[in-house]
């Protein structure tokens, strides 16, 4: 089952804080505009959870699941970096 939001770029004032959760299959990879905080594995499944956003115009939201390959590395700061490969 898929649910979702309803983004609406003609009111870009509509900004809300947004705490991203999906079930995604086992194998793939999930993304979101913020960190992940915890992944719970269940079988062929996982749950994701992403930390809460900053508050935001609904447009800006982005999720993304699929298999991938990337290179992951820091930066001199401590942010974590990630490229296709």
């Amino acid at each position: 089952m898929s649910n979702f939001i309803l983004c609406l770029t003609i009111l870009s004032s509509l900004q809300a804080v947004f705490k991203i959760t999906l079930e995604v299959p086992s194998e793939t990879v999930a993304l979101s505009n913020m960190p992940v905080i915890e992944e719970k594995v269940n079988g062929p499944t996982k749950t994701v959870y992403f930390q809460e956003s900053p508050i935001m115009s609904t447009y800006l939201v982005a999720v993304i699941v699929g298999i991938f390959d990337y290179v992951e590395d820091f930066t001199t700061d401590g942010t974590v970096t990630s490229s296709p490969h």
